[in-house]
């Protein structure tokens, strides 16, 4: 006797009902046995053994018909069992791909996260020097103003002392040219 484990296959079952439905021709097919007693032979009938034999025969015939119907029902639902495996096969694998992408995806999306992080940074960084290079400029501009506002004052003066400084030559110039004599011609 097989073991509940393993599986009995189609084929097998089908042999046997096979053997089985054979032996039920053979015995509906065989001559009836004589009876043991002159009194069951005298009151057995022919025609009703050929009619229990014709019966037997055509519950026999049935039966193979019911056979090739549930072998053929089988096939079919065996080769629909093989589809669904190969179908289930490429579900697994559609399965595992669909996986492969989600943790690709989300890796990638960690990454952008990240990116995404350091760009703020990088913005925050670049605002904070620009502004920093804004206060600078200003300043610089400021001590620009007050240099030359500075040199334009030492300009003056010096131009004022200059203007002062030539006024007096000028000055001492004609005194000098005063006291000296014209020479006498």
């Amino acid at each position: 006797m097989p073991s509940t484990n393993e599986p009995i296959s189609s084929d097998d079952i089908f042999r046997k009902l096979e053997a089985i439905l054979g032996e039920l021709r053979m015995a509906a097919t065989a001559p009836p046995e004589p009876p043991a007693s002159w009194t069951k032979r005298a009151f057995k009938s022919a025609p009703d053994s050929a009619r229990q034999s014709g019966f037997n025969l055509a519950l026999v015939d049935a039966l193979a018909e019911t056979l090739d119907v549930l072998r053929a029902t089988v096939a079919n639902q065996e080769k629909r069992l093989e589809e669904i495996a190969r179908e289930m096969s490429e579900v697994r694998a559609t399965s595992e791909n669909l996986d492969a992408f989600r943790e690709r995806s989300d890796r990638l999306e960690t990454e952008l996260r990240s990116s995404a992080a350091n760009v703020r940074a990088l913005q925050e960084r670049s605002a904070a020097l620009e502004t920093a290079l804004a206060e600078r400029i200003q300043q610089l501009l400021d001590e620009q103003r007050v240099c030359i506002r500075q040199l334009s004052l030492q300009a003056s003066e010096e131009a004022v002392l200059a203007d002062r400084a030539r006024r007096a030559t000028e000055l001492k110039l004609e005194e000098l040219a005063r006291r000296i004599a014209p020479p006498p011609a």
